[in-house]
């Protein structure tokens, strides 16, 4: 008899345990397809997209970690998506490291919404065993500086194209254009922070846009 009543209280175990799997990975399922549609149908600000990746690392913490190199000048962080398998447990020595920086002109939204769409199709394809990218993921560190002017992107209007009247948003708060501003010519927080960022990971690939 309790040998029996031990058996059924495993089978119970095991019932639930599979239960609350599908019940996460299908949780999962829709967050990823409520943050494909977000990044793919709309301009998300500042406080709305660092929900969504913190949701995204908490989601998938073995894929995804979210950092900051510094604070723009009205004190938004200047996040970067780190993706990769095992990323919790650091790069493997030798592995390969992918930056793309984006948004440098607030006004040039397309960059910073690309960059967030690779974001959520590599974690995507990943979770549904895509080949090309689970090897992708295994074998590189990518990381998504996706916003590097969030105080020039967060006064932009929706819907002001070029030409933009008194290229608004386009440089930082203190008015600089950090696109030329490299050296670091002019004083730009921003600048001196990516410098920063730069010295401490070494990457064999970069991509702006």
């Amino acid at each position: 008899m309790k040998f029996h009543n031990w058996i059924i209280v495993v089978s119970i175990g095991i019932i639930l345990q599979v239960s609350t799997t599908n019940t996460r990975r299908q949780g999962q399922r829709s967050s990823l397809s409520d943050w494909w549609r977000k990044f793919t149908t709309s301009y998300p600000r500042y406080r709305e997209t660092t929900s969504i990746l913190k949701e995204m690392q908490r989601e998938f913490p073995n894929l995804v970690k979210l950092y900051s190199i510094g604070r723009s000048v009205n004190g938004l962080e200047i996040w970067v998506i780190n993706i990769a398998e095992n990323v919790h447990l650091g790069r493997p020595l030798m592995r390969p490291m992918v930056k793309i920086v984006a948004n440098m002109h607030g006004d040039e939204a397309l960059g910073r919404a690309l960059s967030l769409m690779l974001a959520t199709y590599l974690v995507s394809s990943y979770r549904g065993k895509v080949p090309r990218i689970v090897k992708l993921l295994r074998t590189t560190d990518i990381h998504l500086l996706f916003s590097l002017n969030p105080d020039g992107y967060e006064v932009v209007r929706d819907g002001d194209c070029f030409p933009n009247p008194g290229q608004l948003g386009r440089r930082n708060y203190n008015r600089v254009d950090l696109n030329r501003n490299f050296p670091v010519r002019r004083a730009a927080s921003l600048n001196i922070t990516t410098h920063d960022w730069l010295m401490q990971y070494k990457y064999n690939c970069e991509l702006k846009f």
